[in-house]
């Protein structure tokens, strides 16, 4: 996850300063920086909402069943949900089981998100490459002077924009042919409050942004 950001961040970074010089760059090169931009795009979105969703308590989902679990059995539990006593040699020790059962919950019982494996798989990448390779064509991404690319993909903005989250893979969907399947309502509303509640958008919006 880290080396695509990296290259992300990298391919930001080119954009703008061939920008900032007034240098022109070849189809392929952006060709080839826009995948990179897109690509981290799509996994951080398909992390976040995955992760959002296993430690998620406000409605069942296939990833948050033990989660929900341990959650109800903590909640029949007695004493606050929080907290620490200090003792009288300076220690401290958890002031109820409550406390003990919820240190740790969230990392004990989140499976590893499905994208995690296909990170590590490299044909599975190179499936992903070919698909934003796709849409970038089907959009003209690459045909675009260096001032529209950048601002499209690189320009730090208030929100996110069609190429950011649920809108980009909606595009490459599309530019792939592949029919979209009917989500569950409930799901959907799910993922709707889970990503109001992580904060997903803002995390979009700060991994587009240029350190």
């Amino acid at each position: 996850m880290n080396k695509l950001r990296t290259k992300s961040m990298e391919a930001k970074s080119a954009l703008l300063s061939a920008r900032m010089e007034d240098n022109e760059l070849s189809d392929k090169v952006k060709q080839g920086y826009a995948r990179d931009i897109l690509k981290y795009d799509l996994v951080s979105y398909m992390y976040t909402v995955d992760i959002g969703m296993a430690d998620s308590v406000t409605a069942p989902n296939p990833r948050n069943e033990n989660y929900m679990a341990l959650d109800a059995y903590i909640a029949t539990l007695p004493g606050p949900v929080n907290g620490m006593a200090a003792g009288k040699d300076g220690s401290t020790a958890p002031t109820s089981p409550k406390v003990v059962m919820r240190g740790g919950l969230r990392s004990r019982t989140i499976p590893k998100p499905d994208i995690m494996s296909q990170v590590a798989s490299p044909k599975s990448m190179a499936e992903l490459d070919e698909g934003l390779d796709n849409l970038i064509r089907k959009d003209g991404l690459d045909k675009l002077g260096i001032d529209e690319l950048s601002t499209t993909l690189a320009v730090s903005r208030p929100g996110a924009n069609e190429y950011t989250a649920e809108s980009l893979m909606d595009k490459i969907l599309e530019a792939n042919n592949q029919p979209q399947e009917q989500p569950d309502k409930t799901v959907d509303r799910e993922k709707d409050v889970l990503m109001a509640q992580a904060g997903a958008e803002e995390k979009v919006e700060e991994e587009q942004q240029i350190l």
